[in-house]
């Protein structure tokens, strides 16, 4: 249907099997390059997209899901170290 096609078409390309680089974790997560980040923002944007990527819903897929934990762990991780 439509709404997947949409889906298809903004869904970010998973490149290797895992995050190496905040711009990469940035990228999965949908941010543009340069957007200043914080731990609330990565985590309202992390929501959203697992209302869509998460294996239990229609437009579900588990590699995307998996791609979005491990950035949004990996942001969070960046984050936590700089404000400490």
């Amino acid at each position: 249907d439509d709404f997947h096609s949409a889906i298809d078409v903004i869904a970010f390309e998973v490149h290797g099997d895992r995050i190496v680089s905040a711009e990469q974790a940035a990228y999965v997560l949908g941010f543009p390059p340069g957007t200043p980040l914080s731990r609330d923002r990565v985590k309202i944007r992390f929501r959203r997209l697992s209302r869509i990527y998460h294996p239990d819903r229609p437009t579900g897929n588990a590699t995307r899901m998996t791609m979005l934990i491990d950035a949004a762990r990996y942001l969070e991780a960046r984050l936590s170290r700089r404000v400490a």
